[in-house]
């Protein structure tokens, strides 16, 4: 059988004491309706059985999963981790007690691929809306269904507020590692889209 060496998506999953809620976020993975991914699951240290659960994933093998696991330093250093393997030509951050909707990536990479060739190279990904379990929007929509420009111009159009969620093409993310300090585990996660936006725009859809 002959491994497969590279993903249309990377999911990356941090995992910090969030054992109670981990096989309903990766249960959410697996009913996902587009199946070239990959996941990255970084356990930051948990103290709960975070590993067995993931462990046991990987034994069925009902999708490509790395597993890694660091001492407690913080989800940047864990997203700087993932990056460094991940073999998707996306990635995307799912947060531990997240769950995926079923045709996100479906939607992603239709609106991806809907962006001409020629300015694909000016774009670092897609962003779209996240919600919650009752299915309505988290903070506000865009006021258009696609919007292309980057992190300084969008926070003019929309204001800010509520969570987003990216899908970012992973060799730009790897000139883009957040910077890791000794003892400080908390970095904000807009630091590098505010980087990236010096040089990339996102493609911002109104979907979640």
């Amino acid at each position: 059988m002959i491994m497969k060496t590279s993903f249309r998506f990377t999911l990356f999953i941090p995992c910090y004491n969030r054992a109670n809620i981990l096989d309903k976020t990766l249960q959410s993975v697996l009913d996902l309706d587009y199946k070239d991914y990959e996941v990255i699951l970084v356990n930051d240290g948990s103290a709960d059985n975070t590993e067995v659960i993931a462990r046991s994933w990987i034994d069925k093998k009902l999708f490509p999963m790395q597993y890694v696991r660091q001492v407690n330093q913080g989800k940047h250093v864990a997203h700087n981790q993932a990056v460094a393997i991940a073999r998707g030509y996306f990635f995307m951050t799912l947060d531990a007690g997240d769950f995926i909707i079923k045709d996100a990536l479906t939607q992603i990479d239709l609106y991806w691929n809907a962006l001409d060739e020629r300015e694909r190279d000016d774009f670092a990904g897609v962003s779209g809306l996240c919600q919650t379990e009752d299915g309505k929007i988290s903070g506000f929509a865009y006021p258009e269904t696609v919007i292309d420009a980057n992190y300084f111009e969008i926070f003019r159009i929309v204001p800010v507020g509520g969570e987003k969620r990216e899908a970012i093409k992973t060799s730009i993310l790897k000139s883009y590692p957040f910077p890791e300090y000794k003892g400080e585990k908390l970095v904000r996660p807009d630091l590098i889209l505010r980087q990236m936006s010096r040089r990339y725009k996102f493609r911002f859809i109104n979907i979640p």
